[in-house]
């Protein structure tokens, strides 16, 4: 349970995208960024009094995320087709960490971890009148590897896959503004549930 929690981020990110003849596209990112802060857990503990001990945590992180992705727009009949795929590499070092907990100091200095994913999706739209209407659905292979150990001693390690299904609809209420939602079902391993929706008014001057 996070009782509070302050941070302090930087983002920084450069993207660019080449378009190929028979709508073939190809993505360059990158993404910088640096946080830190502080937060006080309440978290389960066989030595505290009434189960739960309090954990203080502060901390220094930097990461680094390049990534590519390829895809192709096409026309069948009158649907739009989307596919893409999308490789990401993260990698993230946390310094500094300073944690308490029971009057315990179990602070250490540094630590590194890396994600790979890939991220295969399809995205279908239609218009309608004055309505265009989008489908999409993903897969995500995500497997990370961090300098961390157990208790026993493993390194930590994790590989987890997510799917998800987005529906949108853009309304085209006038020439100038567009009336915009969506909702964002997912599913994966490890009993991943996640849901999320969206409204937006976007206006032309």
């Amino acid at each position: 349970m996070l009782l509070a929690k302050g941070d302090e981020a930087a983002i920084a990110g450069a993207f660019a995208r080449k378009t190929f003849e028979n709508d073939v596209w190809l993505d360059f990112g990158l993404t910088l960024g640096k946080y830190s802060g502080n937060s006080v857990q309440s978290v389960n503990h066989n030595l505290a009094a009434n189960g739960l001990a309090t954990l203080n945590t502060s901390y220094n992180t930097t990461f680094r995320a390049p990534e590519v992705g390829v895809g192709r727009s096409f026309e069948l009949g009158p649907y739009k087709m989307h596919p893409s795929l999308k490789l990401r590499y993260t990698e993230q070092r946390t310094r500094d960490v300073d944690a308490v907990i029971l009057g315990r100091d179990i602070s250490f200095s540094n630590f590194k971890t890396t994600t790979e994913e890939a991220i295969a999706g399809l995205t279908i739209q239609r218009s309608v009148e004055d309505w265009d209407l989008s489908a999409g659905m993903s897969l995500t292979w995500r497997n990370t590897n961090s300098d961390l150990a157990t208790a026993e001693g493993a390194r930590v390690r994790s590989t987890d896959t997510i799917g998800t299904l987005k529906l949108g609809a853009l309304y085209h209420a006038t020439d100038k503004i567009n009336l915009n939602g969506f909702i964002e079902v997912g599913h994966g391993s490890k009993d991943f549930r996640s849901v999320s929706g969206g409204l937006s008014v976007s206006m032309e001057f």
